[in-house]
Parts: C-alpha cells; structure tokens; sequence
C-alpha cells in the first residue's frame, strides 16, 4: 500500500511540474501608480509593465503612451515605461491600459486595465490656523448635512478633436471629426468629486453620427443628469484653399531667423562664408497642401533668392514664401564696437528679447534644456506612437496670444512644432521652435506575424519533446518501481521459508540438548565414543540447513 501510495505522490509531482512550465510562458501586462490620491501641481509616476514576446501597448485618459514592437528574438521579453502625471485641477483621473500582448508560443491576451487617481485642492496650513475656529464650525455643520445633489459637469470633452464652448447647464453637444479619426477618448470632471460618472473613456467611431451619453449621479445615488455627445465622423475629407505657411526656417539652426509670421511672405538672413550649403524646412497648416522649393540648397558668395510656393489642396489657390540668403565673402574680424546700445536697439541677424512667453512645459515629454525667454530653439523625445505633444505656455502679459502649428499628427523620426506669441500691444511676435523626435520604427507587422508563426510552430515541436520526455522518464520509474516491488515480495517468500527452517532447527537443538544430558549418566567411555559421533553428525546436518542464510532482500 506504501508502494502505490509513493507513485500516486511522485505523479502528481511531475504534473504539477509540467502545469508550472507550461504557464512560465504566458504574456502579461499591468499599469501601477505610485499615488491614488494627491494634491494640484503634485507629481505621481505612472509605471507600465508587461512580458511578451510581440505587444501594442495603448495607455490613455489622463496621459497618453503608445508602443507596437516585438523582440528580436521571439522570445517573451520583459519591459517597462514611466509617465509623469501632474495635474492641474481638481478631480478624479482615469488612466487606460489597452491593446493586447503576444507570448512565444503566439497566444494574445487581449489588455483591459484602469486605475483612478484622485486630486485634491492644495490645502493652505496658515489660512487653516487663522481660521480653526470657523473650520471646526464648519466640520461640525458637515458632518450634519445632508449628501449633494449636485450632478452637473465641471467639464466635458473628446481627444484629439476637442470643442469648446462647454457649459454644465447644457446638456447636449456636437462635434465633427475627420474620416480618419475612428476613434476617439471622452473625458469628464464632475463638479462635486463625490459624484460619480459613467460613460467616459476609449469609443469607436463609425462614420457618420456616433451619440454617447455621459451619466453623472450625484453624492445622494439618487439625483442624476445626463449629457449627451453626438460626434459626426465625416465620410469624407473637406479640401481647403488654404496655402498657408505654419512655420519656415533653415538649418543649420544657429543660423536661423525669428519672427516668423504665416503673412509675411519675405524674409532676409546672412551666414558666414563657410557655410555652402542649407537646409529650408517649411510646414503648411492643411497637411495636405503641397510645398516646393524646401529641402537642401546651395549657396554661392553673396546673395541667394529661395523661394518656397505653396498650392493648396484643391489646386486653387497658391502662395510664394521668399527667403534672401547673404554668404559673406569673408569673415568679419574686426572687433565690435563697445559704444552704448539703446535697449530696443537690433542688429540684422538677432532679434531684441521682447515680451513672449516666460516658459514652455511639455506634459508627455522633457526639453533638452531649462526654457529661457531669449532661446528659440528646444528639443523633446517621445515615445514611439506619439501623436502630439501635450503643451502647456505660460505667457510674460495678458497682451500675448499663443498659437501652435505643426503639432497634429507627429510621424516617426524629427517633427517641427513651433509656437508663435503675437504681442497684440506693438504687434511683434517671438518664435519658439520645438524638434520632437519620435522614437523607434514602425514594426512590419507581416514579418513580425511570420516570426511568431515559426516561433509558435519551433515551441509546439520543443513542447512535444518535451512532454514526450518527461512522459518517458515516468513510465521507466513506474516500471523500475514494479519490478523492484515484484522481487521484494519474492524474497520476502524466500524468508518465510528461512523462518520456517530456522524453527525447526531450533527444536531440533533443544532435543539434542535433551539428549547430552540424559546420556551424561552413562559411562564416560560410552559417552565419549558416542557424543563425539552424535556431536559430528548434528554440526554437519546444521551447516547444510543455514548454508543459504543472508540472501535475504534488504
């Protein structure tokens, strides 16, 4: 009983063994915050982790963050992204985990994870002293109200395509977006953070009309409102006969000029007589416009005449940019003059530092170095799948109007955003250009399929050997076990019979015993003469019955 009990507990070891490997390989992803609750202008740090040998990872609602690749090798990688979070005003945050990941023997696992941070008022602690007295009235006068009843919005909106215009007495909106905007991410704040909202996240978008309610119910779970968003996903692009220029520069940027402006068609720039060769860049703000005349030129000594002509989308309308490049013929080495200089004073090539903005805060990413008011020109790196950089401007008056061109739709590799602060009050703008690189290469998505289908198919056959393996090795100790058990109970048959011989040969030795001393009476002659031959005979009989003794089994 021992026996079987002992195969019965190595079997089930060996299974549980095999369950474990097997499950090794699964592919997972999860999303953590260091913070569920915190203050305005606090940081939390969003982590994001996942194992799989192919992933399209998708994080959005209060941040964004996007990544599609696989590894090298095909095998399940371990990986991980952070995001800063910092938010401005008061509310609960959402923040999505989507998409899906691949394991090496190909089996996806679709991602569908959340976590929710709260954000509190930033509390004043010398306002709380001065006041404890109509603070503890105040606790006490809570502590007995009743629950609001407060279900309106503090705000409601899409991303990417937001509107504006949002009020919490108006229950209804509409907005359109481009045919190839097929889905899209809706946020909203509750005015009491105790009420609770449903409806908001990661929807699809058909074309034509999509409606979706926002349901907002307040503190008491019984007083509810609401709001209903109608987002029309047009059929088909509109064209435009906008040829307008977003930004216009050259390379290398040292030698850049400022100030640009979408209706100033001229401009005029000196470089030194060694640079031979620039690089004109220029952005439209209808993606879809053509551009002619950008890219690399040469320079010969003196003055250069590029122009740069844009056709809009629908063919009828266009607009020639003019860049005038001075080559020096040679460098300038006298010394500058030292004679004072009026403050609004400027030279040909540099622009005076004027009101603009007095810094530049990228949420999803960090500039290349600290903002300064007379620097013109940042860099960002963002993730691979990054489609616009979150931007926050803060301007020198309230004289300042910002505008943003070229941040729509960021591709792979080097993208120019720049940002224009028109001072309405003396009319002069100051340009801040920003380079984002957008990392990594967008996969091949049919090479990576045909990676995972070898993988899959090497990791089915290694299985197989595997299993097929280990199944042998159990059978060979299974069957060890039963021939090792049969021989056992043939030797303990083999020691019965010993036993059984070994109780007769000690009666015997008792009789013999018997006999000596009833024959010890007799003459010593005889005693003598016929012991010595019964003694002979016996220690012969006893030697032939334990020949065999000590072959039992141990």
């Amino acid at each position: 009983m021992k026996f079987i009990k002992k195969i019965i507990i190595l079997s089930a070891i060996i299974l549980f063994i095999i369950a474990a490997f097997s499950k090794v390989n699964a592919a997972s992803a999860s999303i953590s915050s260091n913070k569920t609750s915190m203050n305005v202008g606090e940081k939390a740090k969003i982590s994001i982790k996942y194992t799989a040998a192919a992933w399209n990872i998708q994080v959005s609602g209060a941040v964004s963050y996007s990544n599609a690749d696989a590894s090298s090798n095909a095998k399940n990688t371990s990986n991980s992204a952070s995001i800063n979070f910092k938010p401005k005003k008061v509310g609960t945050y959402t923040i999505n985990l989507s998409g899906d990941v691949t394991d090496e023997n190909g089996k996806t696992t679709d991602l569908s994870k959340s976590i929710t941070i709260t954000v509190k008022e930033k509390t004043n602690n010398s306002s709380n002293n001065s006041n404890s007295n109509n603070t503890t009235s105040n606790n006490i006068s809570d502590n007995s109200s009743k629950p609001s009843t407060d279900a309106t919005l503090k705000n409601l909106g899409i991303k990417p395509n937001d509107f504006t215009g949002f009020k919490k007495a108006n229950t209804s909106y509409s907005v359109s977006v481009p045919k190839n905007v097929d889905k899209v991410s809706i946020y909203a704040t509750p005015s009491n953070n105790k009420a609770t909202v449903t409806g908001t996240g990661a929807k699809k978008l058909q074309i034509g009309k999509n409606t979706f309610n926002i349901k907002v119910t307040a503190e008491d779970k019984k007083t509810t409102k609401t709001y209903t968003l109608t987002i029309t996903r047009k059929e088909e692009e509109v064209t435009t006969s906008d040829a307008t220029l977003s930004n216009l520069g050259i390379r290398p940027k040292e030698y850049d000029f400022t100030g640009f402006k979408p209706s100033i068609t001229s401009y005029n720039v000196s470089v030194p007589n060694d640079v031979e060769k620039i690089t004109i860049y220029a952005n439209a703000k209808n993606i879809k416009d053509i551009i002619t005349g950008n890219g690399n030129k040469s320079l010969k000594v003196g003055q250069n005449k590029c122009e740069i002509k844009v056709t809009s989308e629908d063919k009828k309308k266009t607009k020639t940019y003019i860049i005038n490049v001075t080559r020096k013929e040679q460098e300038e080495k006298a010394e500058e003059k030292t004679e004072d200089k009026e403050p609004n004073e400027t030279t040909e090539n540099n622009q005076k530092i004027s009101e603009g903005l007095k810094n530049i805060e990228i949420k999803n990413g960090d500039l290349s170095k600290n903002f300064s008011q007379d620097v013109y020109s940042y860099e960002v790196t963002v993730p691979n799948g990054t489609k616009k950089l979150e931007i926050d401007t803060e301007t020198t008056s309230e004289d300042i109007e910002v505008e943003i061109a070229g941040n729509e739709e960021l591709k792979q590799g080097e993208n120019i955003i720049t940002i224009l602060a028109h001072n309405k009050k003396d009319d002069t703008t100051s340009t801040y250009q920003i380079t984002a690189k957008v990392e990594n290469q967008e996969i091949d998505v049919s090479t990576v399929n045909n990676e995972l289908k070898d993988a899959e198919n090497k990791a089915k056959i290694q299985g197989w050997i595997i299993k097929g393996t280990i199944i042998a090795i159990i059978a060979l100790i299974i069957i060890f076990l039963i021939e090792r058990y049969k021989i056992s109970q043939e030797y303990e048959e083999d020691d019965d019979e010993y036993e059984e011989e070994d109780e007769n040969q000690d009666n015997e030795d008792m009789m013999y015993n018997t006999n000596i001393q009833y024959k010890s009476t007799a003459s010593e002659e005889i005693r003598n003469i016929g012991l010595f031959d019964e003694q002979q005979e016996y220690e012969e009989k006893h030697r032939k019955n334990r020949r065999y003794k000590g072959r039992r089994f141990k």
